[in-house]
């Protein structure tokens, strides 16, 4: 297989965005956590049931960053289009974000020492969907049999 310099330049100028993405996304996941030190905490009641809710959520969205990562994946492969890549990255990695930010919900509305599960569960999740550059040399080269 013969490869054009320019597309090894644009598949790892490609890869490094991801890599900047990926590190941003996992950093607000970060962020989130360290939010509940700094904000104060009401000692109320708390609502379990809001936070097997908001657990649960973040466990499906986590989970579903995983069907559309994959369905992107291989699309793009199909395709031969790695800009899919991208927008199935981006998507997997909002998802896994959306269920910190449940976990963060349930820290400031059901005050639940338990807070820190759905940002966890969320935060492995993003740590699955590290960006692999053989993911985008599959979708930018085709093989010739």
């Amino acid at each position: 297989m013969d490869v054009n310099p320019k597309d090894t330049t644009r598949l790892e100028t490609q890869h490094r965005t991801l890599l900047i993405l990926w590190v941003a996304f996992l950093s607000s996941i970060v962020m989130y956590f360290f939010l509940t030190f700094i904000m104060p905490r009401e000692e109320t009641d708390t609502n379990r049931i809001l936070t097997i809710v908001f657990s649960a959520i973040a466990v499906f969205l986590t989970g579903v960053s995983f069907v559309v990562k994959k369905k992107f994946f291989s699309r793009a492969i199909d395709e031969q289009q790695p800009r899919l890549i991208n927008t199935g990255f981006i998507l997997a990695a909002a998802f896994c974000e959306a269920g910190a930010l449940f976990g963060l919900v349930d820290f400031l509305v059901a005050h639940d020492r338990y807070y820190f599960l759905p940002i966890g569960v969320a935060f492995l999740g993003l740590l699955l969907h590290f960006p692999k550059r053989n993911d985008l040399e599959a979708a930018s080269f085709k093989k010739i049999s």
